[in-house]
């Protein structure tokens, strides 16, 4: 291990490491400036020799943390390190027993968080591309050590016609983990085969996201005037790329890469039509209500001149586009008619034929009042390709309704059921089985009564079993069967 410092006139000088460091087989080290006082107890708000602490990892597994201003003594040391404990403290000895050690490859110290929280983290890498995260902690007044928090895998899996870089060659030999400060974010990047990002926020754990399929052999931060707090990475094919993180996502709360984009409506629902790749939303909005226009009993409320009327849900299907997350096409429901569930199905479209095809159920109920019966509507969609709008590519898509069936009662839960290309609908206090007849009418073929209404259906999928869940949280397990005898038929296991 060679150390290095730049004196006042900013030449390098070695640093004698003492016996163990400079003549010890380390596999990695870092340097990490303790600016809280974690490890050294001294708070100062900038990285000095005196807070400044030197960590390695030994070929025997050996952890070992040293304060730069005496590098003969050690501040912590652990051994085992490669079996991964959860715990790593003086006071916790290794188990005799261990069901395998990990190849470790590289060892870093730093600090994750945002500008309300930002903490020192220990995280290390085994030559599998796996990830370890430990998180500080003090037992005692007088010592700290390190708790397991993370242990995920990220996929090693190799794109087509790339292979993983050779790390016996020193020119392709991906480099170690970095830190950067990335939309706010204090962040490690993680080059190698599956290039990985561990970023948290303050009311998170830390968190591990892929960022490309593509190899990469190094990374650094970056923040200039054209690429602000982004980051830049050579590629397998040695080029340099400059990156940054589009500003309307959000990392560190989950494992999903979150992004927010207002549609100026509820959204209630929502399914994914796999043909077309594109999302299909159940949304409502704010509507003035008004008394029915159409009432032979009360011809007054025509010439009703309310100036603050009551307001009810407007409902409409959207169709999404996975591109830019703009609403690319739009079907309004009824006045006062409201999405209840959604859900795309493989139903079958010809009773002769017996032709399957993908498309979109939506069940809608329409109130108008607590006096007025409610009823509900069976909506059938398709995502059909058509001629873009000019300038605007993703408006290739738009919805088609194939068919619409008023029911009694509002629909409330959606599922598939059998193994015929037909459905289970809820509709008021009734299940139906319901299947699409050449006329592009939607015929039941079987019912069953319920007692209440019902929330949620879940289907075993090719079986006809179901589990249906009501209003009052019980929980029915129907079954859906044809005879000879008696035909189409739903029953209670």
């Amino acid at each position: 291990m060679l150390l290095l410092k730049t004196d006042k006139k900013g030449e390098l000088d070695e640093v004698d490491l003492g016996t163990e460091l400079r003549d010890g087989k380390h596999i990695s080290a870092c340097l990490y400036g303790d600016q809280q006082g974690t490890f050294t107890k001294q708070n100062i708000p900038r990285a000095t020799v005196t807070n400044c602490i030197v960590a390695s990892l030994s070929s025997a597994g050996a952890l070992s943390i040293y304060s730069m201003s005496n590098l003969q003594s050690k501040l912590f040391s652990y051994d085992g390190l490669q079996f991964l404990p959860s715990i790593l403290s003086h006071s916790t000895p290794l188990p005799r027993h261990w069901k395998g050690a990990e190849a470790l490859s590289e060892l870093l110290i730093a600090d994750l968080g945002d500008g309300n929280d930002t903490r020192p983290y220990l995280l290390l890498k085994t030559r599998g591309g796996d990830f370890a995260i430990y998180e500080s902690y003090k037992p005692s007044v007088t010592a700290f050590g390190f708790r397991k928090i993370t242990l995920r895998p990220v996929s090693n899996a190799s794109p087509v016609g790339l292979r993983e870089p050779d790390q016996n060659n020193a020119s392709k030999k991906s480099r170690p983990m970095k830190m950067a400060y990335v939309n706010g974010l204090f962040v490690v990047l993680a080059p190698g085969l599956s290039p990985a990002m561990i970023a948290k926020v303050a009311t998170s754990s830390p968190r591990i996201y892929n960022l490309a399929a593509r190899p990469v052999l190094a990374f650094s931060g970056h923040h200039t005037a054209s690429c602000s707090q982004g980051y830049v990475y050579i590629d397998a094919d040695k080029t340099m790329s400059m990156a940054r993180l589009p500003t309307e996502i959000s990392i560190g709360h989950s494992d999903w890469v979150e992004r927010k984009v207002e549609l100026g409506s509820d959204i209630s629902g929502i399914a994914y039509f796999d043909r077309t790749q594109s999302y299909i939303l159940a949304a409502s909005h704010l509507a003035d209500f008004q008394l029915p226009q159409d009432d032979e009993w009360h011809a007054d409320w025509k010439t009703e001149e309310a100036t603050c009327l009551p307001q009810l849900e407007q409902g409409s299907v959207k169709l999404l586009s996975p591109a830019t997350f703009n609403i690319i096409d739009s079907f309004p429901l009824e006045y006062a008619e409201r999405p209840m569930c959604i859900k795309s199905m493989n139903l079958e479209v010809s009773e002769e034929t017996h032709e399957r095809k993908e498309l979109i159920v939506v069940g809608t109920a329409i109130t108008k009042g607590e006096d007025v019966v409610a009823r509900g509507c069976i909506y059938i969609f398709d995502v059909v390709d058509v001629v873009p709008q000019p300038g605007v590519p993703e408006t290739d898509l738009k919805l088609k309704l194939i068919a619409r069936e008023e029911v009694k009662g509002a629909v409330t839960s959606l599922s598939r059921i059998g193994s015929q290309g037909f459905m289970l609908a809820a509709q008021g206090q009734k299940c139906m089985v319901r299947g699409l007849k050449e006329d592009l009418s939607i015929l039941p073929v079987a019912f069953m009564d319920m007692k209440y209404y019902v929330n949620v259906a879940k289907e075993l999928p090719g079986t006809g079993l179901c589990i249906l869940g009501d209003a009052m949280n019980g929980l029915w397990f129907v079954g859906y069967s044809v005879s000879a005898s008696d035909g189409y038929s739903v029953s209670i296991y």
